[in-house]
Order: structure tokens, then sequence, then C-alpha cells
């Protein structure tokens, strides 16, 4: 137990607790962004009988609704619930990592990982103060590579079977990891061949494996098909996403550079390590360097920062083993006993480097934090307040319409939409199905009137594209017109709203969220089905 628990040991662990509340506290109590609402109203619609896939249209895998709903049933008018959950699954991840690292490169490598993925993850222009899908599918990730890192030298069939158990889960939180999954499983397989070139040991192993992906696809996705959302599933996740990743501009490396830029500012210790690393070349050098490159292709073509998140595990492993090494060829100059605080010097010097340029994220309230990460564009700061009115103006069983890719406000409210597009993205993006998609929406808003109509106005809640169809502005104009009121709006102040109600003229073109009301002569109170 000495060996392991010495006074350095000690140290980084409380460290790397404190470290790790100090980057993630001021983000519990933070509004919803998009994605979030998203997530926790199709969690919600679950516990009112509802399913997605089939009520609501849903492009990711259903995984990411289990730990939503769990939020939602410890307190659903609350946000910290799931940034708890996000907050418990990261901490599982970090601890995962450098168990890895240690069964691979030794403690000391180990704990200089825990040190390094904290804040890599926690970068604020990853957007990571979200409980998104790429912080909870890396913790499933690491399980993956910890069973191969300590199991790839044994014989046995479990293994593979928990091992696929976590691969399968990584791909049900997004798709965007298969590459990797496959990758670690591949490598697994061959060392496997090269060791007892016997198709006999092989094939139990790989049936081990496609059972438990298998158990898991069917214990994750069974309750979803079972209501009939395998049809939705395929059309939403498989197709839909196909188009929405041409629309996103085709193959191009500019969102690479762009990132990279940042990372280069932000992080010139870390690509020193990786020169280092390439240099050195440690045991095993490359499998990391071929994981933190798949993942890369993975990701590459997205603008969308916490993607990355998903290759911060890999680049921390990277990181650790080349400080590592680098911390013994600096430490040979000095005394044995010195050694230790060498490692201490190294090290808080990195971290420095890494914190210092964003130290002031740490001191902001939640709403800042919400609006430094998504810029005013985005209304996620008004949501609530919104709601809030929504629901005044609403019973329990009124359908309420949100114009625009605010799904949070229907959270928040706890109302239903009146059809399965909370979000505009669908009809907007150019694809064969972006007209179909607006005259079911028309045909549904006819079909089951909303009491409320909230038009959100940022662009970045519609993305309209030059090629998009313009049927549902032309009908919700003419709705509006003819059978709507308006009530009121909020206004952006900053990093703060309010309500106002009715609009001024003087503050009318700073609303970024407008409230209409059915007048009263076209409102027949109905239940909803």
């Amino acid at each position: 137990m000495k060996k392991y628990f010495t006074f350095w040991t000690i140290l980084s662990i409380i460290g790397i607790c404190l470290l790790f509340v100090v980057l993630q506290w001021n983000s519990f109590n933070a509004p919803f962004e998009r994605d979030e609402g998203h997530y926790a109203y199709g969690a919600w619609l679950l516990t009112q009988g509802h399913v997605p896939y089939v009520d609501t249209f849903e492009q990711k895998p259903p995984l990411i609704f289990f730990p939503y709903l769990l939020a939602v049933l410890i307190n659903s008018a609350a946000f910290w619930p799931v940034h708890l959950i996000a907050f418990i699954s990261f901490a599982l991840t970090v601890g995962l990592l450098g168990l890895t690292v240690t069964r691979e490169f030794g403690q000391r490598a180990g704990l200089i990982a825990m040190w390094l993925i904290t804040p890599m993850v926690m970068l604020p222009y990853l957007t990571p103060f979200a409980a998104n899908t790429e912080k909870f599918m890396i913790l499933p990730l690491m399980g993956l590579l910890a069973i191969y890192v300590f199991n790839r030298d044994k014989p046995g069939n479990w293994p593979w079977f928990f091992a696929a158990v976590c691969g399968a889960a990584t791909i049900l939180y997004k798709q965007i990891a298969i590459f990797a999954v496959l990758f670690i499983f591949l490598v697994w397989l061959v060392e496997n061949w090269r060791r007892e070139k016997s198709v006999g040991s092989l094939l139990p192993r790989i049936l081990f494996a496609l059972a438990g992906a298998v158990l898991t696809f069917v214990l994750v996705t069974g309750y979803f098909f079972a209501r009939g959302g395998w049809p939705g599933f395929w059309e939403q996740t498989v197709e839909f996403n196909r188009y929405y990743m041409a629309a996103s501009g085709g193959l191009t490396f500019n969102f690479l550079f762009n990132h990279l830029k940042i990372f280069l500012y932000y992080w010139q210790a870390l690509f020193f390590l990786l020169i280092w690393f390439l240099i050195k070349r440690p045991l095993r050098w490359g499998f990391y360097l071929g994981l933190l490159l798949i993942s890369l292709a993975s990701i590459f073509n997205t603008p969308y920062g916490h993607y990355y998140i998903m290759l911060m595990p890999f680049w921390a492993i990277v990181s650790a083993v080349a400080l590592d090494s680098l911390i013994d060829q600096i430490a040979i100059r000095f005394k044995p006993a010195m050694k230790g605080w060498v490692t201490f010097a190294l090290v808080f010097l990195v971290l420095l480097s890494m914190l210092w340029p964003v130290r002031s994220w740490y001191f902001m309230t939640p709403t800042e934090v919400t609006s430094r990460s998504y810029s005013l564009l985005n209304p996620f700061v008004e949501a609530p307040i919104v709601a809030q009115r929504v629901a005044d103006l609403t019973k329990p069983d009124d359908y309420v319409f949100v114009a625009g890719t605010e799904q949070e406000i229907l959270y928040y409210a706890k109302r239903l939409g009146p059809t399965r597009f909370g979000g505009m993205y669908g009809l907007m993006i150019e694809h064969p199905k972006a007209l179909a998609y607006q005259q079911e929406l028309v045909a549904e808003l006819g079909k089951h009137p909303p009491k409320v109509i909230v038009w959100v106005r940022s662009p970045l809640s519609w993305l309209v594209r030059r090629s998009s169809p313009r049927l549902i502005f032309q009908y919700l104009d003419k709705l509006l017109k003819e059978r709507y009121e308006l009530v009121g709006g909020s206004i952006r102040r900053g990093d703060s709203a309010y309500w106002q109600e009715p609009l001024k003229k003087e503050t009318y073109g700073s609303c970024s969220i407008k409230v209409y009301k059915l007048k009263a002569r076209y409102f027949s109170p109905t239940k909803n089905p």
C-alpha cells in the first residue's frame, strides 16, 4: 500500500478533485442549451407515455435519454440534476483513464493523465459545460479501452462480451465513435491472432462480442422499437443524418484548421508534448497515436467544438506518456529525492499554461457561462423566462408550438408540441424531404391548433438556407395575423433577460422571443391524445 499511497499520490488525488470541482462548479445551474433541451424534452415525454422517434424527430441514438430521464425523475424543475449526472460520469471517466494509463505506463503517468484530461475536456471553447452526448459517451469508450488493456494478453471470452457492451453503449450515445470502437477491436483481434494463430480460439471471442453488442442494442432500443419507433429511428438517425452531414458543406478542412488554431493558442505545451511523443515513440505508441488520429478523422468535418471532446482522452494519454518520459529525462540530473518535485513543477507549469488563458471562465455566474459559451444570438438565457409565461397562459393539456429549435421551452413549461418536429433544422437544410416535412408540420398545426405559438427570432434557431422551402414561413405569417394576438416577449440585456408585456416600440427590435396566444373566438378546448 505504501508503494501506491505515497505523499505525491495522495496530494495528486486531492488536487485533481479540487480542480475537477473548480472547473465545473458554476455550470450546475446554467440554463440548458438547445441540445440539452431536446434531450430533456424527449425524456419528459417518456414520463408522459410518449416515445421519441414516434412523437418527436430525433437525430441521436436513444441512450442519451436515459441520464436525462433520471434527471427528470430527480427534479424536473431544476437544471442541476443532469449536470450532476454528467459530472459523475466524467469523474468516472477520469478514474478509468487513470487506471488504464497506470496499467500501461505506470502510476506517475496515470496520475498525470488524470491531471491533464480534466482541463482538456473542460476547455470552454468545446462548450463542455453542457450535459452533451460526448461528455457521456467517453465513459463507455474508456470502459472499452480499459477492458482491452487489462485483458489483451489473457485468454477468455467474457472480456470480449463486456468490451462489446461498452462499445455498443458508446455508439448508442453517438454514432461518430464507431470507428474508434472498431479500431480497438480490430487491434485486439490481430494481437490475438498473432499470439495464438488459431481460428478456433478467436471465433468464440467474436461471438461473445457480437452477443454483448446485440444485447446492449436490444436493451437500449427495445422499449422504443416495441412502441413503434423503428421506422422513425432509421429515418431520423440514419437517413436524415446523411443529409445533415452533406448539408454542413461537404468535405472540408476549414473547421479542423479553425479548431487547431484554438488548440495551438491555448495548448502550446500539449503540442510540444505531442512532438516529444513522436520523437521518443514509447511502448505501444502506434496504437494510441492511431486512436487519436482515427478519432480526429471521425469528427474533423464538424464546426461544433463539443465533438472534439471525443479526442481528449486519447490526447491526454499521449501527452501524459510524453510528459512522463520528459520528467525522466530532466530528473536524471537531480537527486532521486528531488524527482517528485521535478514532476510537480513540470505538471504544474503545463497545467498553468492551459488554465491561465481561460481563468476568467471559472469566476462567472451560470447565466454568464451560458451567454459566453453560445453568444447573445442564442436565446438560452431567455428560454426559462418565456417558458414560465407560456405555462401561465396554457393548461397542461394545451398544445404549444415553438417556431424555432428550442425544445427546452417545451420542457420548462411541461407542455406538448402539436407535431413531432420540435426543431426547425430538419425542415431547413437541403435534403429531398424538406418540403414534405414542412407540409407535414402545416397539416399537424391545422389538426391540433396550438393555444400558444412561441416565435424564436434567432437565425441560429432556424439555420435557413437559400434553398430552404418557405412554406412554413408563409403559413405562420398568415396564421399569426389571422388567429393569434401578440402577448409579449423576452428582452435580452447582456447576460440576463426580462419579460415585457406588452412589448414597447423601443424594445420591439431587441425582442428575441415573441409569444402569441390564440384568439378566444378560435379556441375550442380539446384533450390531447
